[in-house]
């Protein structure tokens, strides 16, 4: 592999293909093959709570270094091998598609902007990434719903007349 990036930033589409490509495997292949890869992203999502703050440490989690080398490090390699996060925008990401490269070790960082505002409002952090969530504004920008809850944004990234 020639490209190995630390990080990619991508619309939701390129890895809704990664994930098709996985679960299309996946079901060429065996059962326990498919056992194995979800029981490696249940642990490694809740691993991933655990370190957000939002869940309790588990027995299980004590697997991970064996269940990242069976299962994660190997989709983790087709990408490069070296990505530290990705980041996704454009679109929203299914809760699914998101749970999964979590749970593999690979941090998915969610964000939202429009090219108006060069192009970031709000996106995630490392430290407090949640995948439902588009997270904060970036600093710098001040965010308020409006009349008719119009979404203003105000910043120096916000393009002149907007």
């Amino acid at each position: 592999m020639t490209i190995r990036p630390t990080l990619l930033i991508s619309v939701p589409r390129i890895y809704e293909r990664v994930y098709a490509g996985i679960r299309a495997k996946l079901a060429d292949g065996p059962a326990f093959s498919r056992w194995l890869f979800n029981f490696a992203v249940d642990v490694g999502y809740s691993r991933f709570e655990c370190q957000q703050g939002r869940g309790s440490w588990r027995l299980s989690h004590c697997l991970w270094p064996l269940l990242e080398k069976l299962v994660a490090s190997k989709v983790i390699n087709k990408l490069g091998g070296r990505l530290r996060f990705v980041m996704s925008g454009g679109a929203a990401l299914s809760a699914e598609v998101s749970r999964i490269f979590i749970g593999l070790g690979l941090p998915i960082l969610q964000g939202y902007g429009m090219t108006e505002s060069s192009p970031v409002v709000c996106a995630n952090r490392i430290k407090d990434n949640v995948p439902a969530s588009v997270g904060l504004p970036i600093p710098g920008v001040e965010v308020k719903l409006g009349e008719d809850n119009a979404l203003l944004i105000r910043g120096p990234n916000v393009m002149l007349g907007y």
